[in-house]
């Protein structure tokens, strides 16, 4: 019996069980959008994403007695209708986790079942990629860096694309009164992200690939380009600027995601 926990809600612990799950373990949906060419028997696909999914639990909840079974019916209600978190399940020797919101439970119950009666309850998620919620490095750090430009291997051990926290630190940076550019990018793919600001000794900047967002700080600053994310498996990540001499730090970490 495959372990899974919603919330820290043990769905395989009596008097509940999870019976059968549709859709968990599948991968999303690329969706493509593509154009009928006018003069030609084919067509050309413009864009590709994967689109937002959902699952399905079902389970049973067997007890002594009637009480002792709607007060397990109330519980299960309770710890799933209207919450958003991480369903964690075994898988591969260690947990995974799919975040995700459960909009109802049904309870499946005839007139004699006063001990025992079935549930279902549908999940969706917004992000339909799974993670084993481990943060790991995603390059060997670097530190007292003195060029102008910097190129590094990177690893991404899941089956999605890596969307790591890049941290820099800037220990020496000249000139400090006037603008500097820094960028930082995936040479294998062309996206690339700058910053242009006047940067001083000791900046710690932060690029969040994830949620988009690059800090000096707690001072959101402003990039031009695309944030840049990593194909499976080794790769490379490139650093570069505009000052005339820095000494700097780089580190980045990620979450592997999984299709």
């Amino acid at each position: 019996m495959k372990a899974m926990a919603f919330k820290a809600f043990d769905l395989q612990a009596a008097p509940f069980k999870v019976v059968e799950q549709s859709g968990l373990f599948d991968s999303p949906i690329l969706d493509i959008i593509s154009y009928e060419l006018a003069r030609s028997d084919n067509a050309v696909a413009v864009y590709r994403k994967f689109k937002s999914r959902n699952f399905n639990l079902r389970g049973t909840i067997t007890s002594t007695n009637e009480a002792g079974l709607e007060a397990a019916i109330d519980q299960i209600k309770l710890a799933l209708v209207k919450q958003e978190g991480d369903l964690a399940y075994d898988w591969a020797g260690g947990t995974r986790y799919a975040h995700a919101e459960c909009p109802n439970v049904a309870i499946i119950r005839g007139p004699q079942d006063l001990t025992r009666c079935g549930w279902s309850a549908p999940f969706f998620m917004a992000v339909p990629f799974t993670s084993d919620n481990v943060t790991r490095n995603f390059m060997t750090a670097v530190a007292g860096h003195t060029a102008g430009s910097l190129v590094v291997a990177v690893n991404n051990i899941g089956t999605y694309l890596a969307s790591p926290f890049i941290t820099l630190t800037l220990t020496g940076i000249s000139p400090n009164v006037s603008d500097v550019s820094i960028t930082i990018a995936n040479p294998a793919t062309g996206e690339s992200i700058t910053i242009t600001d006047e940067f001083a000794n000791g900046d710690v900047i932060t690029i969040d690939t994830v949620n988009k967002q690059i800090f000096r700080g707690t001072e959101l600053l402003a990039g031009k380009g695309n944030f840049p994310e990593w194909l499976p498996g080794a790769g490379l990540l490139s650093y570069s600027d505009t000052a005339t001499t820095r000494t700097l730090s780089l580190a980045a970490t990620y979450q592997a995601r999984q299709l």
